[in-house]
């Protein structure tokens, strides 16, 4: 097995910070203005939404990636437009600690499913070209990663519909 640095393990970051970048100037570009207006939803709602969300990426990896990384720099091109637009609004802190507490929970396990998600390209890339040399250990860190992203998921949402702070 490869070293660790391999680039299962920085495209999907580098796509999200990629898409963040893109969400905040595109904000800065053409800067819509609405108020902060939060809503406290279920448990089970947040957490079904962001499943949801996991699995399109899990599937996502049929098509070589594509939708998993289509997905990711959505994500984060949304996260980096939000941020943006209530950074102007002088608001920046306030999102910040209204987001804190969920979303490390919730992006890392984009990220993390993201990850699994490209070893899971990595053994379709195996199929494809010779059944013998496939390599089950990979098949297991991305089934592996994309269960411990549910796992971080469904804490994020239990979080994020019982501790609401916002200013």
């Amino acid at each position: 097995m490869k070293s660790l640095l391999t680039w299962r393990f920085w495209l999907v970051p580098a796509v999200y910070i990629f898409g963040m970048f893109i969400g905040v100037l595109g904000a800065y570009i053409k800067m819509p203005v609405f108020e902060p207006d939060p809503q406290m939803l279920p448990a089970r709602e947040i957490i079904m939404h962001n499943m949801t969300v996991l699995f399109i990426m899990l599937v996502g990896s049929l098509s070589i990636g594509i939708v998993t990384l289509y997905v990711i720099f959505i994500n984060g091109a949304v996260l980096g437009a939000f941020l943006q637009i209530f950074s102007v609004q002088g608001l920046l802190l306030n999102v910040i600690i209204a987001l804190l507490p969920h979303g490390v929970f919730e992006i890392s396990a984009y990220i993390i499913a993201g990850i699994a998600d490209m070893f899971l390209v990595s053994c379709l890339i195996q199929l494809i070209r010779n059944y013998r040399e496939f390599d089950f250990k990979i098949l297991r860190r991305g089934l592996l990663g994309n269960l411990l992203a549910a796992v971080l998921i469904v804490i994020g949402g239990y979080i994020e519909s019982t501790i609401f702070l916002w200013s």
